[in-house]
């Protein structure tokens, strides 16, 4: 059974406690530890070989951001086979960022970083709705659309990342109908003729 806020502060005032449980001589160390920042995972005990491993290790670079972005880059070159410079110009070309050695990789990470943060899709916090729930549900759809996007964009540049863009993606295909003749049928102009 899950206690409310109102309850808890009953109970604590009812004790005599209105302090939340927390003493002069305690000090306020555990709302210091809220606020204290993960520590980061090494990069490097991410194995790039797989595609979990691949996922595992954009999702750290994305939860940093660019102040690991050096690591990031030592971590995917010494990973790669050779010829490294191919092959990351392989991953710049593919992701569509460009560059050659290390600097196709810092740009190929930034865009990854972006992509996975930049959700545009227009909130739903400013609209009407008939009530709270409807508003709620709104929230949630929201929410699971952003999260949907992320998954997928981290799945997108581990593709990238593997040698292998649009691996994990949904193929669209599009049936072309023309006006086209079957191979080896010559086009004859058929014309009235009088006899």
């Amino acid at each position: 059974m899950r206690v409310s806020d109102t309850q808890k502060s009953e109970r604590l005032e009812a004790d005599g406690d209105s302090t939340g449980g927390i003493s002069d001589e305690q000090p306020a160390d555990a709302f210091e530890l809220l606020d204290e920042e993960p520590e980061p995972v090494p990069l490097t005990l991410f194995p790039l070989c797989t595609n979990e491993g691949r996922k595992g290790f954009l999702e750290e670079y994305i939860f940093w951001g660019d102040e690991r972005l050096f690591e990031a880059v030592a971590h995917i070159w010494d990973s790669l086979n050779e010829p490294k410079t191919a092959r990351c110009t392989a991953v710049g070309l593919a992701a569509g960022t460009g560059g050659t050695g290390k600097s196709a990789l810092a740009k190929f990470l930034k865009r990854a970083l972006r992509a996975a943060i930049d959700y545009e899709v227009r909130p739903p916090w400013k609209m009407s709705y008939d009530g709270l729930e409807d508003l709620h549900r709104a929230a949630m759809s929201y929410f699971a659309d952003e999260q949907t996007h992320y998954q997928m964009q981290i799945q997108k540049y581990a593709d990238i990342l593997d040698g292998q863009p649009g691996r994990h993606q949904p193929h669209r295909f599009t049936l072309l109908i023309g006006p086209w003749r079957p191979a080896g049928v010559i086009d004859h102009e058929v014309r009235d003729e009088p006899v």
